[in-house]
């Protein structure tokens, strides 16, 4: 199956990936950008693909948000292949069109963390651009400045009175596209003494 589902309508323009799911264990050699894709109309969007094999799915990341009140197209070609070798029997085509403009602010729907890593959840795509894209970096989720404050502490405590502030200076911040997640590794300040403890996140809204 796929998601969104074929036919479906009012799907977010700010969906973090498009899902194929298959019912075989596929060759992620196969599922290149070429072989599944999005497309309008003749036109094939811009993204890349990503297989995981533990779902038995390839999800299309768009390279930008999708377009508002649009119809698309997943597409699926016979050049997928199982790991047996066999190719699907047919080539794949669902469409689904999205709705109107999405204007709200993205939230955090999770944070989870140990005394090495944080992993933050959103309920959107984000932009995770790199250093080396200078008009993006600044507002990146990849960019430590725009995390204002991560501390620690027991239940219930003053964010600005109490708590450990975690040190992200030396920290390594990687993004997962088809989650919309922010893992933030090498983090410091934080031992197995902190277990159960309370966890606490600023970000730059701007």
């Amino acid at each position: 199956g796929t998601y969104p589902t074929n036919g479906a309508t009012g799907a977010m323009t700010a969906l973090s990936g498009v899902s194929v799911s298959f019912s075989k264990d596929m060759n992620a050699s196969t599922l290149t950008a070429s072989m599944v894709y999005l497309s309008i109309g003749s036109t094939v969007v811009n993204g890349t693909v990503e297989y995981k094999a533990t779902d038995k799915t390839a999800y299309i990341i768009p390279q930008n948000a999708l377009s508002p009140n649009t119809t698309y197209t997943i597409n699926v070609t016979t050049g997928a292949q199982a790991l047996s070798g066999t190719a699907i029997a047919s080539a794949v085509a669902k469409t689904f069109t999205t709705g109107g403009t999405d204007a709200s602010s993205p939230t955090i729907t999770s944070m989870d963390a140990d005394e090495y890593s944080v992993a933050i959840t959103f309920s959107k795509r984000m932009n995770a651009a790199s250093a080396s894209d200078s008009l993006n970096w600044p507002t990146s989720v990849l960019n430590p400045a725009v995390y204002d404050l991560i501390e620690f502490g027991t239940s219930g405590f003053a964010t600005t009175s109490a708590g450990t502030a975690v040190t992200l200076t030396t920290a390594n911040f990687t993004y997962d596209s088809i989650t919309s997640s922010v893992t933030i590794k090498g983090v410091s300040g934080m031992t197995t003494a902190n277990a159960g403890q309370e966890l606490y996140l600023s970000m730059d809204s701007s």
